[in-house]
């Protein structure tokens, strides 16, 4: 009995030690583990704006679900492997979200707003209406303040270019 408390403090201390670890991040630097999913800096509209690079199978799948906010000049890049059709849905999200939908040069495809699901209504499907490799995600609203619109270019850090991501 004794010894399995022994290793039951071990393993407590063992599991606490390595929340402090870094991870690699996309282009090999350490990313703290605590600091979540590694970052990028976009300029949309000359504004600096910070996203969460969701480039890992759980990082997409996950998205921006049961966020309660999200600052004004941030969101989240989603990066796959290979252009294609994409569709996103809304599940478990809280807040009204702007999608952008990227083609592989940062050519803004289509642009629309997703709103958080109601009780009792279907999920609704959000599709980019051709291939694209990029979703962004930010705060309903952000594409209009900042005048953004389908066939502009959103310059991509090569941070983000370079990214190898997750296949499907």
């Amino acid at each position: 009995m004794r010894s399995a408390a022994v290793l039951a403090l071990v393993l407590v201390g063992w599991a606490a030690a390595g929340c402090g670890r870094e991870a690699p991040g996309p282009s090999g630097g350490a990313v703290p583990a605590e600091a979540g999913l590694p970052t990028a800096t976009l300029t949309l509209a000359g504004r600096p704006f910070t996203v969460e690079l969701a480039f890992t199978r759980e990082a997409r799948q996950q998205g921006l679900m049961f966020r309660q906010q999200l600052a004004p000049e941030a969101g989240m890049l989603f990066i796959f492997d290979q252009p294609g059709e994409l569709s996103f849905w809304m599940k478990n999200t809280l807040i009204d979200l702007d999608i952008l939908f990227l083609e592989a040069d940062g050519t803004i495809a289509r642009i629309s707003t997703m709103t958080a699901p109601r009780p009792a209504e279907p999920l609704r499907n959000y599709g980019s209406g051709s291939p694209v490799l990029y979703a962004l995600e930010a705060s309903a609203g952000t594409a209009a303040r900042l005048g953004l619109a389908a066939g502009q270019k959103i310059d991509l850090p090569r941070q983000v270019r370079t990214i190898i991501a997750d296949p499907d």
